[in-house]
């Protein structure tokens, strides 16, 4: 389920290579004495940060999918490495000296990075059980896999046989593509309440797939299958409605994490491009 209701993360590319300048030529001037000390130093900094950060967004990425999902080694990972790390980076940044007036914005784009670091693994460890199942989660990914079982089962057995699939599984499908991009996509982007979804549902989705488990279906296996399928998406949909608390959870914390990493991308662009305006200066 949790593949469902969260969303990955993008690992921004940190060129810290950007940093290294050559001032052979830069005179005695206050600034050019001033800016290779401090591009020394939060160079040294950016080159700890980097592989942390790398392997991070990888845990982070893994939670998501059954497969892949390791919490103990997340949670070490966030709660033993990240959130100490980016608390001291936060000191360690606020003890650079600027040295020189120009490179005040410079400073203080570091320093709202260093902040924007922190934040997202303290948001990570204060979220911890996100990514640890309880028993709505497992209730909810239980009936997701049903359903999802169901429905391949029936579209393996009608392309063996050559034949089209029945009317009611397309709709299937069709009222599959409005939970997943009229719901939760909706609820993950925050253009969506958990309340709205619920009527949703209960407006579109539950009204179409009790109608078609009334219907009669041939008494034979392809019938039989496609039955099982109508059944399982309808107590899917019913199983997210009684746990819509949980999924709102999840799109909020989903949402702040992705806010709090394009907040520190974006620091880290800024305080990239200031330094390129200096270094254009020298």
């Amino acid at each position: 389920m949790r593949a469902r209701t969260l969303v990955p993360l993008a690992l921004a590319v940190l060129a810290t290579a950007v940093l290294a300048v050559t001032l052979a030529s830069c005179g005695d001037s206050g600034l050019a004495k001033a800016f290779p000390v401090y591009d020394s130093r939060a160079e040294k900094l950016l080159d700890r940060d980097l592989p942390l950060w790398t392997r991070l967004m990888k845990l982070y990425n893994e939670q998501i999918s059954e497969d892949t999902a390791d919490p103990p080694r997340y949670e070490a990972c966030v709660t033993k490495e990240a959130v100490p790390f980016y608390d001291d980076l936060v000191r360690e940044v606020e003890k650079l000296e600027a040295g020189d007036p120009a490179l005040a914005p410079v400073q203080a784009e570091f320093l709202a990075y260093a902040k924007s670091r922190s934040a997202f693994a303290h948001h990570l460890a204060d979220n911890l059980g996100v990514f640890r199942p309880g028993a709505a989660d497992a209730e909810l990914a239980q009936r997701r896999t049903a359903a999802d079982a169901a429905m391949q089962a029936y579209a393996e057995k009608i392309q063996a046989a050559g034949g089209i699939p029945d009317e009611r599984f397309n709709r299937l499908v069709a009222l599959e593509a409005v939970f997943r991009d009229e719901c939760m996509k909706q609820l993950n982007d925050g253009k969506m309440t958990s309340k709205e979804v619920e009527e949703t549902i209960a407006a579109r989705l539950l009204p179409q797939c009790r109608k078609m488990r009334a219907e009669k279906y041939p008494d034979d296996e392809v019938g039989h299958l496609l039955s099982q399928a109508v059944a399982a998406g309808e107590e899917f949909y019913v199983a997210v409605s009684k746990n819509l608390t949980l999924l709102d959870r999840n799109a909020r914390f989903s949402g702040e994490a992705g806010r709090l990493v394009e907040e520190g991308d974006e620091h880290l662009k800024t305080f990239q491009a200031e330094l390129g305006r200096i270094r254009r200066r020298l």
